[in-house]
């Protein structure tokens, strides 16, 4: 069976994800539950048609299934949809053109967002309530009609990245300085550090790679290979060190815990109180003072320690070998991509939904199609 054919189906999923991931966190659209509901099942059936398109080996079809199982039991279990809908994307992307992906994902995210800015603008202008968020020193934080400000800087900044990743060859100083001026634009209304420092370090790549800095260059692979690995047994270290480590060790812990705003923190206490998570489990905390971490709220922010204490270690594992094995077949781009995806998941949890942070959509091209094997060791044209 030709799959080309059914692409169609595949770019109706991501058209319906993406709207759907700009609505749950609108605070200006409000789609009731049903609706919802009828958006996941359309991405679904969308995503089944287009599976059953492609031929799958006997090993990796039952592998894929025992896989599915897990997912959708984790996704129940912890109430989170994105896993699932990551791995149905990711499986099901034989032949699909990334390039066309990622141009229904921008449309659509930037569409939305720019009404966002556009009925928030007005309501300002006329003096009417608009969603703020104020910081303790008075700074005002614009929310754009959007949950929170964050929400805002995740958006603008996978936005950019699609535009950097879809027009990677035509890039020059003047696109470049217009799209960090667009950041910093955001991050000025929006306060979102992650926003800023993540697209200002892929864009220092991207200079890199454009200028043939070879010793940079080589840098770039060997992290993009190793970072989700090497961030996930860091992370561990600190969580599990941190209340019992002294002398430099914990200043050193604690001065990295205030930069990243609690996360160290927060995940050592979790741990404490609930270990390791195989499949995800659903938490629920209190919002009480703990003497003994000086908390008064969980913060599970940071991907790697959310993947261990929250969705689970499996899908930790999962990555890990994921983007080792990758390593071998993406060029420089894709991996200067990869690492901004590393980098984001260190202040963000959402790096799981691969229909937003997309590079976890390169796994698709480890998927074993009959008939299709990859060589070892060439570099080969991600079409996700």
């Amino acid at each position: 069976m030709d799959s080309k054919r059914y692409n169609i189906y595949y770019y109706i999923a991501v058209f319906i994800i993406s709207m759907k991931l700009m609505l749950d966190i609108s605070r200006l659209i409000y789609i009731p539950e049903y609706i919802d509901n009828f958006l996941n099942f359309i991405f679904i059936f969308c995503m089944f048609i287009k599976l059953i398109s492609i031929e799958f080996t006997q090993i990796s079809f039952v592998a894929y299934i025992l896989i599915g199982l897990l997912c959708a039991y984790s996704n129940i279990k912890i109430g989170n949809y994105y896993i699932f809908m990551s791995y149905l994307g990711i499986i099901s992307c034989s032949d699909v053109d990334l390039k066309k992906v990622l141009k229904i994902a921008l449309f659509t995210k930037t569409m939305i967002l720019s009404i966002h800015i556009v009925y928030y603008i007005i309501r300002l202008c006329f003096n009417e309530e608009v969603f703020l968020i104020y910081r303790r020193n008075g700074f005002i934080r614009h929310t754009f009609g959007l949950a929170h400000p964050n929400s805002v800087g995740l958006i603008v900044l996978w936005i950019l990245l699609e535009i950097l990743y879809l027009y990677y060859d035509q890039l020059n100083i003047f696109s470049g300085i217009s799209i960090i001026s667009i950041g910093c634009l955001f991050f000025y209304f929006t306060d979102s550090k992650t926003l800023i420092i993540t697209l200002i370090l892929t864009m220092a790549l991207v200079a890199c790679h454009k200028l043939n800095l070879k010793i940079i260059t080589k840098g770039i692979f060997v992290f993009s290979k190793w970072g989700f690995s090497l961030l996930s047994l860091f992370f561990y270290t600190c969580m599990t060190m941190y209340r019992k480590s002294s002398g430099l060790l914990n200043i050193v812990l604690n001065k990295l815990d205030a930069i990243l705003s609690g996360r160290i923190r927060s995940a050592s206490y979790v741990y404490e109180r609930n270990g390791l998570t195989l499949l995800g489990r659903l938490l629920e905390f209190d919002n009480t003072w703990d003497d003994v971490y000086k908390l008064d709220f969980v913060v599970l922010d940071t991907a790697y320690s959310r993947l261990m204490l929250y969705e689970g270690i499996f899908y930790l594992i999962i990555f890990c070998i994921g983007f080792i094995a990758l390593s071998n077949y993406t060029k420089t781009k894709d991996q200067i991509f990869i690492i901004s995806y590393l980098l984001y998941g260190i202040s963000e949890s959402i790096i799981t939904n691969a229909f937003l942070c997309f590079p976890l959509l390169f796994l698709g091209s480890l998927c074993l199609y009959k008939k299709q094997i990859i060589p070892k060791r060439k570099q080969i044209k991600i079409i996700i």
